[in-house]
């Protein structure tokens, strides 16, 4: 697979169309009417290829670390042959052109190649998870890894001291120092997104006033830790919150 690379088109970068289409005094009209339409239509079409061409380049490293395993016997034919493959890289190349995210862009690569490697994880539990990967956000997926293990993610960024107090709190009294911002800058979409996962069955999160050690008790279920497992995420404790939200 060392020149898989070489077989992905090298997509026109947005920045020169747009910097082209200023050049000739297009800068100079409306945003409005058939000829600016056009002009913005051809530049987002071209970033959408660079999306994909990102991604392209993501599936074949996730191919690369594939065949590069233990034990694995990954050969271009087998790629070429799977129909579960095939597939997902139809659907995933377009979830990929669609989003802003890199991240989600190396979630899709990752279950695209999920589909060749041996896992217990079964098909329709595949299928399930790549629904996920499309529905959510890198905010959804940080929650599920935190929620494995607050505490450990706690210590592991200097809030211990966020539990250990004498009066206790909510699950999410945390978040104000993790975001380091007012409850009405996160509330919302944290709740949100506890909402979704929570509907999905990976996290079971109360809202009600506990003692320190319960608000670091591990909420995600074993579901979402195969989620987890799936995706090959870093360790929760390792993980950064998303700084959109």
């Amino acid at each position: 697979m060392t020149d898989l690379e070489n077989l992905v088109p090298s997509p026109e970068p947005a920045e020169a169309t747009i910097i082209t289409a200023l050049e000739v005094g297009l800068d100079a009209i409306p945003v409005i009417g058939p000829m600016a339409t056009r002009v913005i239509d051809h530049a987002l079409s071209v970033r959408a290829d660079e999306r994909r061409h990102d991604f392209d380049m993501a599936v074949i490293a996730e191919l690369r670390r594939l065949a590069e395993s233990v034990d694995n016997t990954l050969t271009v034919a087998k790629v070429l042959s799977s129909d579960d493959f095939a597939a997902t890289l139809a659907r995933t190349q377009r979830l990929a052109a669609e989003t802003a995210s890199e991240t989600k862009r190396e979630r899709l690569a990752r279950a695209t190649v999920s589909t060749l490697s041996s896992s217990a994880v079964s098909r329709v539990e595949r299928a399930q998870f790549l629904r996920y990967i499309e529905e959510f956000e890198d905010l959804h997926v940080w929650l599920l890894g935190y929620f494995a293990s607050p505490r450990a993610w706690l210590d592991a960024h200097s809030m211990s001291d966020v539990y250990t107090g004498p009066t206790g709190g909510t699950v999410l009294d945390p978040f104000a120092r993790i975001f380091g911002a007012p409850e009405a800058d996160w509330i919302t979409p944290v709740e949100t997104a506890i909402a979704t996962l929570d509907g999905y069955g990976l996290v079971s999160v109360p809202r009600q006033h506990m003692t320190g050690s319960g608000m670091v008790e591990t909420r995600t279920s074993d579901r979402g830790r195969r989620f987890l497992d799936h995706l090959h995420e870093d360790a929760p404790a390792g993980s950064e919150p998303p700084t959109e939200l």
